[in-house]
Order: structure tokens, then sequence, then C-alpha cells
């Protein structure tokens, strides 16, 4: 790897991480558009390898767009970018549509001059007035938040920019080469050094009170938990656990002494990101909700996720609820 990659990170990276380094370099040299899925479980580092490829593109002289597909995650990823060394080259942006309209026009402009060659973005991205300088890379985080259409319109930004696409979604070779015929695909298998495995449990009904203690060691020890319901309320044809009645059941049990908040679809957009922050922020001990939080959240204090009714996910859900 280039020694300046090397020594700009804390750490070594795994096998599996300079592998996909190197690959991606090699195709970003190629003289042809690369076009490739990166796949790997919650941990397993596939931010330090979009990192990496970004340098790439900035030490070039081009631009990089980072496309997320939540307002809290874009956040997040600016922070990273921001505190990375300064020996990368990066002159970040966060671009979401929480800007206002004349400070939006201001930053369009900049983009367009290449002022910043990372723009870290929401969905904002694809309207038609943003218009880059140099576009030379663009980065979809989550790949199956994003349909076929989003992905060609991020594609008309630039003149063929490479695209490097994210999930960690765990695709069979067989079913991604179906569903992402036009992509190459790598896949990281190797968790990092000190990550301590995932841990999952099949609890059945008679088994509550052991889950509700468990809740309560945790929330006590000072951690924080998760708490996922198929729907949002009561629904007379079906007799499922809704986030609702949670909620007001478990924040009877826990409040005052603890901070109990619910989270859903319905929810305001701007409510929801203040929401999912605070959690990040761990001023949440007990947040229930419903696949609203399917998209990983960085909350390293979170260590314990109940999901009912896990029959109503789909595998790509609980995988992406597990992470």
């Amino acid at each position: 790897l280039p020694a300046e990659i090397e020594k700009a990170f804390p750490f070594e990276f795994t096998d599996d991480q300079a592998k996909a380094i190197r690959e991606i370099l090699k195709d970003l040299e190629s003289g042809s558009a690369m076009s490739k899925l990166l796949q790997g479980d919650v941990g397993c580092g596939k931010t330090v390898i979009a990192a990496a490829a970004a340098c790439a593109a900035a030490k070039n002289g081009l631009q990089t767009a980072l496309m997320s597909p939540t307002q809290v995650l874009a956040g997040q990823h600016f922070a990273y970018f921001s505190e990375l060394s300064p020996k990368l080259g990066f002159k970040p942006l966060l671009l979401t549509g929480a800007l206002g309209r004349k400070e939006r026009i201001e930053v369009y402009h900049n983009i367009e001059k290449g002022l910043y060659n990372l723009v870290i973005v929401t969905q904002a991205l694809i309207q038609e007035a943003v218009t880059f300088s140099r576009l030379g890379l663009v980065i979809i985080d989550e790949q199956h938040r994003f349909g076929v259409r989003q992905r060609n319109l991020l594609n008309k930004k630039g003149h063929n920019p490479h695209l490097l696409v994210m999930t960690a979604t765990p695709f069979p070779r067989t079913l991604a080469m179906t569903i992402y015929g036009d992509l190459d695909i790598t896949t990281i298998r190797q968790i990092p050094e000190g990550r301590r495995p995932v841990i999952t449990h099949l609890v059945d009904e008679g088994k509550k009170r052991k889950v509700f203690n468990t809740v309560r060691d945790r929330i006590e020890k000072n951690e924080q938990v998760l708490v996922v319901c198929p729907v949002i309320e009561e629904n007379e044809e079906e007799d499922l656990k809704n986030a609702t009645d949670m909620y007001e059941s478990l924040r009877r049990l826990f409040s005052p002494r603890f901070r109990v908040e619910l989270i859903h679809g319905r929810i305001p957009g701007e409510e929801k990101d203040r929401i999912m922050e605070s959690f990040r922020k761990a001023e949440i001990d007990l947040l229930v909700g419903t696949t609203v939080v399917e998209v990983g959240v960085h909350a390293p204090n979170a260590t314990l996720l109940v999901v009912e009714h896990p029959e109503r996910f789909g595998l790509a859900q609980l995988h992406q609820l597990r992470g």
C-alpha cells in the first residue's frame, strides 16, 4: 500500500482491508471507470477503504461525493473524515437538506468551483442544482437504501466517475451478480482485532422476565439498549408487539431514573435526527422504535438489541439491525 495511506491511520489494516484497497487503487489507475460493490459486516472497516479511495482521488485533483441515507450518518461521516490526518488531503463539506436556501446556493457555488474535494451528502446530492468541478469518485454508503435510478443520476454528476457502493448486507456471490451484475464484488470477512463477536439468542415467550432483567442490568451498568418492534401502533388484525405500547410500558418501568425515548417513521425528520443523535451521544438509555434504526448509527455504548417478532423481518433487515 502507499506509505502515505498506511501512515495516516493509527492502526494496521487487516489483510482483507489491505487487499480491498489494493484492488480499488488498481481499478482507479486502470483508465476505465470502476464499478465496485464492497460488502462486509458492520465494524469490518469499510469506511477506511472508502477513505483510501477518496484520498487517491484527491491526490489526483478529483472530487469525491459520499452519499449517505440519513443526515445523522452523513454527519458521522463528516466528523470521521474531518478528524483524519491532514496528510490525506481532504477538504470535506457536509451537504444535507437542513441547509437554508441562501447557504445552500453558496455551497453549490463552492462545489462547482472545486473548493471542496470531498462532499458528504444525503439525497440532496441528486438535485439538479448541484454541479461538480471534477467529480472523479462516487461512494454510496448502505447501497440497499438507494435505487438504480438514484445511482444513475449520481453518475451524471461527473464525466463517467468511478463508483464504489458499500453494504453490510451479505449477498452470496451468485445473488449479488444477479442484483448488481454491472459491479465487481469485493468482500471483507475479517473483523479488526479487539472487536468482540456479536452473540445472538432466540428467546421464547416464556422467558420474558429474563429479557427484562437483562435490559435492566445493562442500563444499570450505564450501557444502552435498543428495542425494535415490527409496527408503530396496535393493529386489530394482527397481534403484534407495537413500538408505541412498548415505549409506554418501558417508560413506566424505567422513568424517571433512566431516559426512555420512542422513534419511528411518522416522527418528523428533524426530530428523528435529534433523537438518533441523542442516542449516539448516550443521552438516551433505552430507545424503542421500528426499523427506522436499521441503518447503523455509531453508538459504541449500545450493547443490547431486543427484536420483537423477528419472523416479521427479512434476513437482510435482521443482519443490519444486528450490526
